[in-house]
């Protein structure tokens, strides 16, 4: 069935081919075109060096900034990196330097009872001790400083450039205590990935019979107040005596790790990872003193809740406690003599150890 609509288009095109069979409309046609042709070219000329101003007035690089300063910048963890100082300063800068002169500034922040001081130095500058309630803050008013004082030695291509914004005022650096007592409980404003290796030492009670200590080799990997780590741990290993004197099992125990981690402020000096994650690992029970002696391999698994406390002034020492459910274990048995250990659905385990950042890369010197 056709509907009546279709029948429109045929119509239509008849009426565009009388119009464009009229030698009169297609020569006017053809005259607006050729006008246009010369206009457009025209036109672009132009707007042409208007453009090309504006690509001129390119915004500055880090490899710009790089030529014109030198940066030492030491801070603690929590606060923003190098990096992000280099670039608040770059996006402060507005004049083109044409000079070789190269800034060399000497910035270095330290946690306070109220929050952080810096002290800044430049060379053939005054010395300059800023404190605020949050690092970021500091590096706002750093980054202003640095930044004029590389436009004050710079030779402006154009002489009439509008010079950085002014420093905020005083309430802009200083926060208010109200919102300093929300930040306590904070995640970390760490940027960019972070990688570290440690070693520890565990007191474990309930993976094997009776207390037992316990080594943990570990690799961390984080992004902000994230990681995930992970670790290989081997127990020391454990006897437990059967029925008959002078019969039992020696246990042995090894298992890997993987946890995924959140960091916190405690307060100015001290950081807190809370963890979740879990453990699969062999647990190998060899008898002694009976009349066949053998050797059995079974599986062992748990679901582990771990905090771990670093406190900036002990670095890289941490002191953590370790917690869980055992999902998977393997029983000891003596044929004759019946089951000899069966592990509890639980363990406990406190911990100290020691870990080194390997990034953030080392700060320039």
């Amino acid at each position: 069935m056709i509907h009546e609509a279709d029948v429109e288009p045929p119509r239509a095109l008849a009426k565009v081919h009388e119009f464009w069979a009229d030698g009169l409309v297609t020569r006017q046609l053809l005259r607006r075109v050729a006008g246009l042709a010369l206009v457009i070219p025209m036109l672009l000329f132009a707007t042409g060096p208007a453009w090309g101003a504006e690509n001129d007035e390119s915004e500055w690089s880090l490899d710009d900034l790089d030529r014109h300063l030198l940066l030492e910048w030491d801070a603690p963890a929590e606060c923003p990196t190098a990096h992000d100082v280099r670039e608040r300063i770059r996006t402060l800068l507005k004049i083109k330097s044409e000079t070789d002169h190269r800034v060399r500034a000497n910035a270095k922040v330290t946690p306070t009872a109220a929050g952080y001081a810096l002290d800044l130095s430049i060379a053939d500058g005054a010395k300059r001790e800023l404190r605020s309630e949050t690092c970021r803050g500091l590096v706002e008013a750093a980054s202003i400083i640095i930044a004029l004082d590389i436009e004050t030695h710079a030779k402006a291509p154009e002489p009439t450039v509008e010079p950085p914004p002014s420093p905020p005022p005083a309430q802009a650096v200083v926060v208010s205590k109200r919102s300093s007592k929300r930040r306590t409980s904070a995640p970390v404003a760490a940027d960019g990935l972070g990688l570290a290796v440690g070693a520890m030492t565990l007191g474990d009670v309930g993976s094997l019979p009776g207390p037992t200590a316990a080594y943990r080799a570990m690799f961390a990997l984080g992004y902000r107040a994230f990681r995930v780590q992970a670790g290989a741990t081997v127990f020391a290993p454990r006897n437990a005596d059967g029925v008959r004197e002078g019969t039992g099992v020696r246990i042995d125990l090894t298992a890997g790790m993987l946890q995924l981690c959140r960091a916190w402020n405690v307060d100015h000096s001290a950081m807190l990872d809370t963890c979740l994650g879990g453990e699969v690992g062999a647990s190998t029970v060899t008898g002694f003193g009976i009349t066949h002696p053998s050797t059995s391999t079974g599986v062992w698994t748990s679901v582990v809740v771990s905090s771990q406390l670093r406190f900036r002034w002990a670095r890289p020492l941490f002191f953590g406690l370790e917690a869980g459910a055992v999902t998977s274990r393997a029983t000891a048995v003596i044929r004759g003599q019946g089951i000899i250990f069966d592990p509890p659905p639980w363990l406990a385990r406190a911990m100290v150890g020691v870990e080194f950042e390997i990034l953030p890369p080392p700060r320039m010197k």
